[in-house]
């Protein structure tokens, strides 16, 4: 997932928690920060908060890139 990211155009554009978190309700592009690693993942914001089973551990978020669509791609 991570190559896939680096190559859309929006890919080095996360946020960090520390400087922002998202204005809407919404799922999210999140990095996780586990004493082990580091991983991407999806995230819910909800009513001022990150949900879920790892809200604690959400470092930096994005948006969701454009789902594809046929005949969208450039050649």
């Amino acid at each position: 997932i991570a190559k896939a990211l680096e190559e859309l155009p929006s890919a080095n554009h996360w946020t960090p928690c520390s400087e922002a978190q998202p204005k809407k309700n919404g799922e999210y592009l999140v990095t996780l920060q586990f004493k082990w690693a580091k991983e991407i993942d999806i995230g819910e914001w909800l009513d001022g908060r990150w949900i879920g089973l790892y809200a604690d551990d959400i470092v930096a978020w994005m948006d969701l890139p454009e789902v594809w669509e046929e005949g969208t791609n450039e050649t």
